[in-house]
């Protein structure tokens, strides 16, 4: 278990920090290819299938009125809750890959 950082990260915290926020706030278009690796590799990395459907959305934004969308629309699909589920997953598992591969990128230079 880790207690302390290292000298060397603590002194880059603030510049990881910064990073972090502007990738954040960026309203870059992400690029499907890398998402769909990084998805690979996290589904991989848990001993899960990747999810035969993937949807990708322009922000998290769109990603809310999605999952708005269909929980209003449950009464009309049989399934909603399972896709609403799924989306939600989805965006997480993407999020989490892309944050996931670039911290550990800038970690590794």
């Amino acid at each position: 278990m880790i207690t302390k950082l290292p000298k060397q990260v603590e002194s880059r915290l603030a510049e990881f920090r910064d990073k972090w926020v502007r990738i954040g706030l960026s309203t870059e278009r992400v690029q499907r290819e890398e998402v769909e690796s990084a998805m690979a590799k996290v589904y991989a990395g848990v001993g899960k299938p990747r999810p035969r459907h993937v949807i990708m959305l322009r922000s998290p934004r769109e990603v809310i009125l999605a999952v708005a969308l269909l929980r209003s629309k449950s009464a009309e699909f049989e399934n909603s809750a399972q896709v609403s589920d799924q989306v939600i997953a989805q965006v997480r598992a993407q999020v989490r890959a892309q944050v996931s591969d670039q911290v550990i990128a800038q970690v590794s230079d």
